[in-house]
């Protein structure tokens, strides 16, 4: 399992530009990438623009977050 941050960073974006590029409140993506607030308990609308800007699915994202056993 991979952090949020990790998974940002390896795509190589910032928490800024994600917030700039998917339009999703700078406050919601710090608040994941510090933990306070798990990526799976974000707004669904959130979830796919994120994954938008990482050029992934919603699914891929999940599944990198929290891999099943």
């Amino acid at each position: 399992m991979i952090s949020f941050k990790e998974l940002i960073t390896s795509k190589g974006v910032s928490p800024w530009q994600l917030h700039k590029l998917s339009g999703v409140p700078l406050t919601s993506v710090v608040s994941v990438v510090r933990r306070d607030r798990e990526f799976k308990n974000i707004i669904v609308e959130n979830a796919i623009r994120i994954a938008a800007v990482l050029d992934m699915s919603v699914e891929d994202v999940y599944s990198q977050l929290y891999p099943t056993k």
